[in-house]
């Protein structure tokens, strides 16, 4: 019995001491854990290109995203000075060059990204069982819908854990890891 006390004694200071050395993940903000631009914050980046214009999909303003919601497509929400989605769009890009799957740029204006605004409202309403049970309560951005035949079969917010582009660009890990979700995702569309 006194083994087991001290081996179990042992254990716990072992996985104490390991939980204090560890350092926390850096935060796109304090009041949020998300790796996403949060709703009301202002999100820094040190890539200078709108978002916008890192790729050749089609653009389609934030209103009018619904209309291309009972299709094979994928929806992917943000706004030029979203860094998240700076580094999120060449990942993406990447897997969608390589098929026929039609995707979507939604362009999301400042007053679009709250509660309260009409379009936020539809939008949310419509894809709210989806974003609430990924643990959410707001769309964040980016924002990427993977939806066939009008459901969804895929949704990811912001980029992987740890990132956050205040910091560091994305590392070669980082960048894998959500090429790797993308994908996943990508691939329910294909079948």
């Amino acid at each position: 019995m006194k083994k087991i006390l001290m081996m179990m004694t042992l254990l716990l200071v072992m996985t104490l001491s390991a939980c204090e050395s560890e350092t926390p993940d850096p935060q796109p903000s304090q009041d949020s854990d998300l790796n996403a631009c949060v709703v009301g914050e202002d999100c820094e980046s040190e890539i200078e290109t709108p978002a916008s214009e890192l790729m050749d999909w089609e653009i389609i303003p934030f209103a009018d995203s619904l209309d291309y919601a009972d299709k094979t497509a994928i929806l992917f929400y943000s706004f030029d000075d979203c860094p998240y989605c700076k580094e999120a769009i060449p990942v993406l890009d990447e897997i969608v060059k390589e098929g026929d799957i039609k995707i979507y740029y939604v362009h999301t204006e400042r007053s679009q990204r709250e509660a309260g605004d009409p379009d936020y409202d539809r939008v949310y309403a419509y894809f709210k069982d989806v974003i609430e049970a990924d643990g959410e309560d707001a769309i964040y951005m980016p924002s990427v819908f993977f939806i066939k035949d009008g459901e969804v079969v895929g949704y990811h917010v912001g980029t992987v854990d740890g990132h956050d582009p205040s910091v560091a660009l994305m590392s070669d890990d980082q960048k894998a890891k959500l090429h790797d979700i993308y994908q996943g995702y990508y691939d329910l569309l294909k079948d």
